[in-house]
């Protein structure tokens, strides 16, 4: 079940009317995830395949102009609709605090990201 990774977020896939999207764990966007990282401020977090974001925490404007509203979530069919993030996409809504959160595992030290302030308020990466 999709629940959310940004800290003090409580959304799940049971929340109505949102999206949840994977963090960028290609490699070739290691500049990317290390901005979403930033912006999360979770201290000692490595995300995995199964980490999600809710759509709670992207700008209108990341998503695919392809996309839908969030309050067109089904199909014709009833089925539920994934909206898109367009690439370079980061959260920037409702992170938080300005203190990162306390650790939950030790595997990755919160000093190899870069600080909150050094990362652009941009709702998209520039890389």
């Amino acid at each position: 079940m999709p629940r959310c990774s940004i800290p003090l977020c409580d959304n799940d896939e049971k929340t109505g009317g949102l999206s949840f999207h994977r963090f960028p764990l290609g490699k070739n966007d290691t500049k990317l995830l290390k901005i979403w990282l930033a912006r999360i401020r979770r201290q000692g977090f490595t995300p995995t395949p199964t980490h999600r974001v809710c759509s709670e925490h992207f700008e209108e404007e990341c998503f695919d102009q392809g996309s839908f509203p969030a309050s067109a979530s089904l199909d014709v069919c009833g089925r539920k609709r994934a909206r898109k993030l367009k690439p370079g996409s980061v959260p920037s809504l409702k992170l938080g605090g300005k203190q990162p959160v306390a650790k939950r595992s030790s595997r990755t030290s919160a000093s190899s990201y870069p600080h909150p302030e050094e990362v652009s308020v941009s709702p998209f990466a520039r890389l």
